[in-house]
């Protein structure tokens, strides 16, 4: 019989620590490898024609090892450090511990003893074209930081625009705008400056923005999620870019969960206590979330969205009413994009 052997890997930033457990839980090696490919190859010289799987923390250093584990056709998952609580709360916390307790999970998951979710890995061109959204989302924030520092200036030094012409609040991407500050304020050189560097944003944005275009993605999904005010194609994209797949969610309440945008819960007694939200996933799914929501309240009055964000409102700050308002938000695409078919109000 060919027996299965499980492989537990503390990855830090230059070394891997592998424990290796048989299907008994014995515990029969603990080797320290190079956090490089080729350390990871030195582990499966060791492991030879044995079968086996191997489980890590999933973290900065370890999703491109696993990728390449997998690439040599190896049964690699990782998971959420926050899921490995035995590693968590452990007084006696060492490389070789923790590497154990990972084999262990890994077993017990496998042998369906525990319940234990894998985290989504990303590879290729599903990883690249997440990577130039956040890009796209860097640069976006960058530009809105500098036409606040534009403003900001321009108050200090008593430079102002017409109102008649350009309103109370001038947009610092209409090119009205960037002509007449470059025409009437020649003489304020830091002023310049900062108004150059928002125009090289601007351009470099629309690079991204034509990159992000090029990338095969779910062409459908991203139809749907524009039938949502407040949506536009590139958000829709942005989002997809995370999501990926939405039949890998049993329901909105685990998509809520593992984008961190379920509330913490206390459970004491009789006393149930919502909390603050766990922040536990991807930080850009809020952020766009927070966008798209501000987007959606100011054109539409009667939405389940507007409705959620009014009621909590009523009796808390705006803050956590625009958390309710994203949680919602995230509860009508995924039943957009589950049902497939268009949002109505």
């Amino acid at each position: 019989m060919n027996r299965m052997y499980y492989v537990g890997i503390d990855y830090h930033k230059s070394v891997a620590v592998a424990c290796i457990i048989d299907g008994k839980g014995k515990e029969l090696e603990t080797i320290e490898l190079p956090s490089t490919p080729e350390g990871m190859d030195m582990l499966i010289g060791k492991m030879g024609k044995k079968k086996f799987k191997v489980l890590g923390e999933a973290f900065t250093y370890s999703i491109d090892l696993h990728n390449h584990l997998i690439g040599k056709g190896v049964s690699s998952e990782l998971v959420r450090p926050t899921d490995l609580k035995l590693i968590t709360h452990s007084k006696k916390k060492t490389d070789k511990n923790d590497a154990a307790t990972i084999a262990w999970y890994l077993r017990m998951k496998e042998t369906d003893q525990i319940k234990l979710n894998y985290s989504f890995i990303l590879r290729d061109k599903q990883l690249e074209f997440r990577s130039v959204c956040r890009l796209r989302e860097k640069i976006s924030d960058l530009k809105g930081q500098m036409s606040q520092q534009i403003k900001s200036h321009m108050r200090c030094n008593g430079e102002y625009l017409p109102v008649k012409e350009f309103g109370d609040n001038p947009k610092m991407s209409v090119k009205r705008v960037q002509k007449y500050i470059i025409e009437n304020f020649d003489g304020d050189f830091t002023l310049q400056e900062y108004l150059r560097e928002y125009i090289y944003l601007e351009e470099r944005s629309k690079e991204v923005e034509k990159e992000m275009t090029r990338f095969e993605f779910d062409k459908e999904a991203v139809r749907l999620l524009e039938t949502i005010p407040g949506i536009g194609e590139l958000s829709a994209m942005e989002l997809m870019s995370m999501i990926v797949d939405i039949s890998r969610f049993p329901s909105s309440d685990v998509m809520r969960a593992y984008f961190g945008m379920a509330p913490k819960v206390r459970d004491s007694g009789d006393d149930v206590n919502h909390g603050h939200v766990t922040k536990q996933g991807d930080p850009m799914m809020r952020h766009v979330a927070d966008r798209v929501v501000r987007l959606h309240l100011m054109h539409s009055d009667e939405s389940v969205i507007r409705k959620s964000y009014e009621s909590v409102r009523k009796r808390s700050n705006h803050g956590v009413a625009m958390m309710a308002a994203s949680n919602k938000l995230l509860d009508v695409i995924f039943s957009v994009l589950s049902n497939k078919k268009p949002y109505y109000c």
